[in-house]
């Protein structure tokens, strides 16, 4: 479900365009509804790259972002938010994520050999308006606070199968504003114009949402928040509740299970995700991507041994990275890779991840008594097809029948297609969606909708 190198997953990719026929002629809308009660996102509207230092550089500046309406410049180095200091990874993403439309921020810049600061107000980003499809802004409760959802449905018709989308583990936002959207909103869209709503949510803390950030939130807040989304979709009278499906993607697919627990979930899609447990999957993970580099195998045996029991203290016994240290330094260097600011890893906190290694998955999936259908792609080295085919056994042992696995030739981890393996560890997350996907998925859907019994 994950890499190991950890770098912010920015997917501007290809669309392709499957364009669906329609009786009447029908315009696209972005609906915004009850859009007053959250605060727009702020958009600071600049491209980065990394600079030798390792700071965050201005490689591109937006219109309509703040940045370029301050003394912002291309080439110039981000050094500090506000005071805090900032690096090209977390740091930044922690001091910008809580920012909204009309916030002031002091940016510490390094241009040349001189420190400059730069007062920058934030401008609201815009609104996702593709021409083939409707999209609504909506609000899903969530306790006291407030989450965005984004809902696609086709131009015409009415009491429509719907389609719930989970994302992966990443804290970065699902809203993609953007002409070229990335290959999963790319697929999202197609099921669209095949026929079906779909809806995504951002996480606590993402977007314009509400509440905790999502770098502290736990797996099952996390989860709650899903389940809450879900409940809203329900309730739209464009939405047949007899057909509505969970869609989960990496992390996602962990999670769907919980969220089709009780409700009125006609099947469920997983794709690039896992069951085994979460300590016992980053030393899988880490074994498997270590072949792929070409690591010396006796010092990736070792290093992975330090891995596993680092991990099984973090998870298990429930010590902080610093105590670990503290206690046996020689796996200080296992920390500062696992943890590098010695309280997130892959973005998200200990605390989420001592939730996820303690949850049964497998038998989550055990209780499971809809269609199941497990997709993996050939080139997704984040998994493995064995976790695929183990969920759709533990399902079928305990109603038979019910769940199916596949492998998808020349398919990477973000539904992107890559014609070889050597493609996809030199650029795994480029190239345009992989049809396939979207394929598999509509004849899943199809072929279990209520109407077909």
């Amino acid at each position: 479900m994950l890499r190991s190198y950890r770098y912010r997953l920015a997917f501007r990719l290809a669309a392709l365009g499957i364009l669906a026929a329609s009786a009447t002629p029908a315009h696209a809308e972005t609906d915004i509804r009850e859009f007053h009660e959250l605060t727009r996102r702020g958009f600071l509207g600049v491209d980065l790259g990394r600079s030798e230092d390792g700071q965050p550089q201005i490689t591109g500046l937006h219109p309509k972002g703040g940045a370029a309406r301050a003394d912002v410049r291309v080439g110039d180095e981000i050094l500090a938010v506000n005071g805090q200091k900032v690096d090209f990874g977390l740091s930044l993403g922690i001091a910008l994520q809580p920012l909204r439309a009309g916030s002031e921020l002091m940016l510490t810049l390094r241009r040349g050999d001189e420190t400059v600061e730069s007062a920058v107000t934030l401008r609201p980003l815009g609104f996702e308006k593709p021409d083939d499809l409707d999209v609504i802004y909506d609000v899903v409760p969530n306790g006291d606070t407030k989450l965005r959802c984004f809902v696609t449905k086709p131009l015409v018709g009415s009491s429509l199968p719907a389609i719930f989308f989970i994302q992966g583990l990443s804290c970065n936002s699902v809203e993609e504003p953007v002409e070229d959207p990335s290959t999963v909103l790319d697929l999202l869209h197609q099921l669209t114009l095949r026929g079906f709503v779909t809806m995504r949510t951002e996480k606590s803390g993402v977007g314009d949402s509400e509440g905790e950030s999502c770098f502290e939130i736990g797996f099952h807040d996390e989860v709650k928040g899903f389940q809450n989304a879900f409940d809203k979709l329900l309730s739209y009278d464009f939405v047949d509740p007899d057909n509505v499906f969970v869609f989960g993607h990496s992390m996602g697919g962990t999670m769907a299970p919980i969220v089709a627990a009780d409700r009125p979930v006609r099947g469920i899609v997983v794709f690039g995700t896992a069951v085994t447990k979460w300590g016992d999957y980053l030393a899988e993970n880490s074994l498997r991507q270590g072949r792929l580099s070409g690591a010396d195998l006796a010092e990736l045996e070792t290093r992975v041994g330090e891995e596993a029991r680092f991990h099984r203290l973090v998870l298990d016994d429930g010590k902080s990275p610093a105590e670990i240290v503290t206690l046996h330094p020689e796996l200080e260097a296992v920390a500062n890779s696992q943890y590098p600011d010695g309280a997130h890893s892959f973005t998200r906190s200990v605390r989420f991840f001592r939730e996820l290694n303690a949850f049964d998955v497998a038998g989550a999936w055990s209780r499971i008594d809809v269609p199941v259908l497990a997709l993996c792609g050939e080139f997704d080295y984040a998994t493995s097809p064995a976790e695929h085919e183990a969920i759709a056994e533990i399902v079928n042992a305990a109603h038979p029948g019910r769940a199916t696995w596949k492998e998808l030739p020349r398919t990477f981890h973000a539904f992107n297609e890559r014609a070889t393996l050597k493609e996809a560890i030199e650029a795994p997350w480029a190239g345009p969606l992989q049809t396939a996907v979207a394929d598999e998925i509509v004849h899943f859907v199809r072929a279990n909708l209520s109407t077909n019994e």
